[in-house]
């Protein structure tokens, strides 16, 4: 399964069986696949499909439930769709347990065939060593990142391990920082059909893993890197989310950024709740309350907004 890299998604919703089609979404049917309904699932991309002209990532999903229901078929159709929409990552591919039973298929081969191919046309002008780097500074963001959650379950939130790893994490974003700005100012900011994917979202991470002079400077950057399809809608919609939430101490726009204090987590306060999946949707975000599942939140969007009304008014009775 397509696994997103900025996020550790894990969707334990339950969900009734499908009785009308025409009411499925892409989240009903993600979560189908999570829940290993793999039959289920592929009802519901399919009634998907026939709506909308799907993504790569959704279309391999898909491909991922059909080949874990054993049909073969509909899974090399559905992965064939999916490199048809620049599907690059054939590494995860070749490892992914999903199509586990699609490796001794006849199609196999002349999938990996045509997906080598587009790959070898698309990478004959990267730059090779710059690719190289940026995805070195990408395992370097990531790698303790993914550990701190285990680790704060292992030794407690305040313990000195946990600290030691935030310490590391703070030298190495500093150091990622250094060399991610001398490249932005030289080159711009690189896209994938530069450096590939993984090195081009490396860009993104360490800027958003900054601060707020390095959102300011970089923020009109990424903007345009957006209009000319050197970065993603979603993850400019995070780093506007994080610049506006921790820089300027204003209300978020697509509800990407929380906040733990004594040990309570709570989404950040978000302008006008009640259209924020209608924003999220238009940057390619998934509903907020599949969103907030991933820190054990529900989303009640009256009890947010009482919420949010008490804590504004604390801040003014703070601030008098």
């Amino acid at each position: 399964m397509f696994k997103i890299l900025f996020f550790i998604i894990s969707l334990a919703l339950s969900f009734p069986c499908l009785a009308q089609q025409e009411i499925a979404t892409m989240s009903q049917a993600k979560r189908l696949l999570d829940q290993k309904s793999y039959a289920e699932a592929i009802k519901v991309f399919q009634a998907v499909f026939a709506k909308k002209d799907a993504d790569r990532g959704e279309y391999y999903d898909a491909a991922c439930a059909a080949a874990l229901a054993g049909q073969h078929d509909l899974a090399f159709a559905w992965l064939n769709k999916s490199i048809d929409k620049n599907w690059w990552n054939i590494d995860h591919l070749k490892t992914d347990t999903d199509l586990q039973s699609l490796h001794d298929r006849p199609k196999w081969p002349i999938m990996l065939d045509k997906l080598q191919t587009k790959l070898a046309a698309r990478e004959k002008n990267y730059d090779h060593a710059l690719k190289k780097e940026l995805e070195d500074i990408f395992i370097s963001d990531q790698k303790l990142r993914t550990n701190i959650d285990a680790i704060i379950k292992q030794h407690g939130e305040n313990s000195e391990q946990v600290k030691a790893t935030w310490d590391e994490i703070e030298r190495l974003d500093a150091a990622n920082l250094k060399r991610v700005a001398q490249i932005l100012d030289s080159k711009g900011w690189l896209g994938p059909e530069q450096v590939g994917e993984r090195a081009s979202s490396a860009l993104f991470l360490v800027v958003q893993h900054a601060n707020k002079a390095v959102w300011e400077k970089y923020l009109p950057m990424m903007r345009k890197a957006v209009q000319e399809k050197k970065a993603s809608a979603s993850s400019l919609a995070l780093l506007e989310d994080r610049y506006l939430a921790f820089g300027l101490g204003k209300k978020q726009i697509y509800g990407s950024q929380l906040q733990t204090i004594d040990g309570i987590t709570k989404l950040m306060p978000v302008e006008d709740p009640g259209r924020l999946d209608e924003r999220r949707a238009a940057v390619g975000l998934g509903p907020i309350a599949d969103y907030l599942q991933n820190w054990n939140l529900t989303w009640d969007l009256e009890s947010y907004k009482r919420s949010l009304a008490e804590d504004e008014l604390k801040e003014q009775k703070t601030k008098k």
